[in-house]
């Protein structure tokens, strides 16, 4: 691959791939341009079941803007299925304008009296002979047939229902949504019947995120509250605590200080069990780290008996959570984490340290023998009361993998050619689960630089243990708008999603920019959607769905935004990551904040191709004003980006006019876009106080 020049003073006219000193043919697979396919490795291939057979048939569903359809739903319904039924109706009327009579199953008893949509597990799909396997389904996962006249969608769970509906239709109307402000959806008067014979189920088995896209919600819009839902998430609540218990403070007392993850305070609290003075009773000092931070001694200093009371502490809290949280009371909690704080304050007493050693440095050995321990006693308990109405069969007990736990306890082994334990006392119990926070950089090679690294520590995990989940980064949580590692480009490693999902397909989360209740800028959207398909399918390609939403949410402007878009990956890759080595890890902790980094011709050049797009979508301003305001929207929200870096670094060499202009045009955007909350440094200054702070 060419080696990129360094970019400087770049205008508009100057933006391209020779510039950059890259061509089409380096990284631009899926563009039109005929290059042999390279030999892909199967183990970053993942075989997931994505069945999409629809042919037309002779019969129609809507004909001259009627159906004789109907939708029949179960006689009771849960809130998921509420939700499926709601987007179903909804959706069906945006495409054909027809308010769809719905039934419940009592109503309709006799498939063949009729023609009907049945929509989860009604009495219609339990007669109807056809076969579903639930277990295949799993939660998400679902199923659509057309048998005789009628259309059945059913998935494993009530969740995969609802899912369901969204990929009858993408396949019925063509619909797909993009951002929370852009969904694309076919609109005909006329439809026939789909010979349906459809089969789509997560190649992740769960998907979350953070809290960005569930905050952002507007009460009177139905279709942004929606949004999440709609990316194949479990709507506003698929955040990473979903399926975990909270853990409290005190024993027994449910009111006290709790929270699902990051949580060895919530366990073990210092204020009980570190302080001589005030809770002599439960003083055990031989549970805390050497170098303090809430950090947890998982040997007890080596002390046999303390240990014994550590382990019993944990096993009495998880029994106590067990018989409080019931499946009745909180039915998605069946994980409960102990977790270390968010520091590497870990323990180094002697003993921690002599299990480290053995087990090839691994500090995370320390905790899993610990959790081992305590997996076995909770096993017992749940084994020995299969009867109880607390008892949950598939739950787990959930330790982090990373930070100072990143090493996993295991060796190559050049004979196996394979990872293995180090020794088989060191193997997860099977009720446990390894939280992997992943390190890779997608705006280089899947197997170059610490990429390749990561493939051997993940590969090491996957030797001693059954059970992983998946936690990547996508943002830069020093500072929002400056991106970084964990930007739109790192999707162009394909590879990463099948790879991960080959070593195990429970779980992936992806924290981005939290705790933003309004439209985020650095392509923050575009991350969004694209770790939402690629987590659902992986076999799905970046480049192909880059153009494709550019296409929905730009319009005519997709041509001129997409430039944008990849000058910026390429000068990432070609400059930040190549020419400077700025390669961060998952936290996106390298300072990208500098004036040689960002050239002020550059920064003008991005702003002055979102003044191209806007330009193109003028064609909407009379004929569909409203059409005309959402692209505007999307393609000004991602100017403001490139605006914040070139206010922030390049302000004081502006002149005075050209300054005051980009302060005008960023006040009008803080109310048009109503962005004066967002984030721009993380939980540390909002888009209004930083604008008047460089405003005056």
């Amino acid at each position: 691959m060419k080696k990129a020049i360094k970019l400087t003073a770049l205008s508009l006219a100057t933006l391209s791939f020779a510039t950059i000193g890259l061509t089409a043919c380096d990284l631009l697979p899926g563009t039109g341009v005929e290059t042999k396919e390279p030999e892909v490795n199967p183990e970053y291939v993942y075989n997931g079941t994505h069945i999409y057979t629809a042919p037309d048939t002779d019969e129609y569903l809507v004909k001259n803007g009627k159906t004789e359809y109907a939708l029949v739903i179960p006689e009771t319904t849960t809130y998921e299925e509420g939700v499926a039924v709601s987007e179903f109706t909804h959706l069906f009327k945006k495409a054909t304008k027809i308010d769809l009579t719905v039934y419940t199953d009592d109503q309709v008893t006799d498939a063949s009296k009729g023609k009907y949509i049945s929509l989860g597990r009604t009495t219609l799909l339990e007669d109807s002979d056809i076969k579903v396997d639930y277990n295949e389904l799993d939660q998400d996962g679902h199923k659509i047939v057309t048998k005789d006249d009628d259309i059945y969608l059913c998935g494993g769970m009530d969740t995969g229902t609802v899912f369901a509906v969204y990929t009858f239709m993408n396949l019925t109307f063509n619909y797909e949504t993009y951002t929370y402000n852009t969904t694309v959806i076919e609109e005909t008067w006329e439809k026939k019947l789909k010979a349906y014979d459809v089969l789509d189920i997560p190649d992740f088995k769960t998907r979350a995120h953070s809290s960005d896209i569930t905050t952002y919600v507007h009460a009177s819009d139905y279709d942004i509250n929606m949004y999440p839902w709609r990316l194949r998430y479990r709507g506003k609540e698929a955040t990473r605590g979903m399926y975990y218990m909270r853990v409290h403070e005190v024993l027994d007392d449910f009111t006290s200080g709790s929270s699902a993850s990051t949580n060895a305070r919530r366990w073990f609290p210092e204020s009980l069990y570190k302080d001589a003075e005030g809770h002599p009773d439960t003083y055990h000092p031989s549970w805390f780290s050497t170098n303090g931070g809430e950090q947890l001694c998982f040997s007890a200093r080596g002390d046999a008996a303390e240990y014994e009371a550590m382990v019993d502490l944990a096993f009495r809290k998880v029994e106590s959570h067990l018989k409080y949280y019931t499946p009745a009371k909180a039915p998605n909690a069946n994980i409960i984490t102990l977790t270390h704080e968010d520091n590497v304050q870990y323990c180094t007493c002697e003993k921690c340290v002599e299990i480290s050693k053995y087990y090839g440095n691994s500090q995370a050995a320390v905790q899993i023998l610990f959790m081992n321990d305590l997996a076995e006693r909770v096993d017992a308990l749940l084994n020995a009361n299969k009867d109880k109405e607390w008892y949950r069969e598939d739950f787990k007990l959930l330790f982090f993998a990373y930070n100072h736990n990143y090493t996993p306890p295991a060796k190559y082994d050049p004979v196996k050619k394979e990872y293995v334990p180090i020794d088989d006392e060191i193997i997860c119990h099977d009720r446990l689960i390894a939280w992997f926070a992943t390190n890779i950089n997608g705006q280089i090679g899947f197997d170059e630089g610490l990429n390749a690294a990561q493939i051997g520590v993940l590969k090491g995990w996957g030797a001693v243990a059954k059970n992983i989940q998946f936690w990547s980064y996508n943002a830069n949580f020093r500072n929002y708008m400056f991106g970084g590692t964990e930007w739109a480009g790192q999707y162009a490693t394909d590879e990463m999603y099948g790879f991960f999902c080959n070593q195990s397909d429970l779980s992936w989360f992806t924290q981005m920019q939290d705790h933003n209740d309004c439209p985020n800028t650095a392509w923050a959207h575009l991350n969004v959607y694209l770790d939402s398909k690629k987590s659902w399918n992986t076999s799905l390609k970046t480049m192909d769905l880059v153009k494709e939403y550019m296409e929905a949410v730009y319009k005519e402007g997709a041509d001129a935004m997409y430039q944008m878009w990849l000058s910026e990956r390429l000068y990432r890759r070609g400059t930040l990551i190549e020419e400077l080595q700025l390669v961060s890890n998952g936290d996106g902790g390298v300072e990208l904040s500098k004036v040689e980094y960002w050239p002020l011709g550059m920064l003008q050049g991005w702003i002055g191709l979102a003044d191209q797009a806007l330009e193109a979508v003028e064609i909407y301003k009379e004929s569909d004003p409203e059409l005309y305001d959402q692209i505007c929207r999307n393609i000004e929200i991602e100017a403001v980006g490139k605006m914040y870096i070139l206010m922030e670094l390049h302000r004081n060499t502006l002149s005075k006019e050209d300054r005051q202009a980009y302060v005008e045009r960023l006040q009008h955007d803080m109310q048009w876009l109503d962005i004066s909350s967002m984030w721009v440094k993380t939980k540390s200054i909002a888009f209004a106080d930083w604008l008047a702070e460089i405003s005056k």
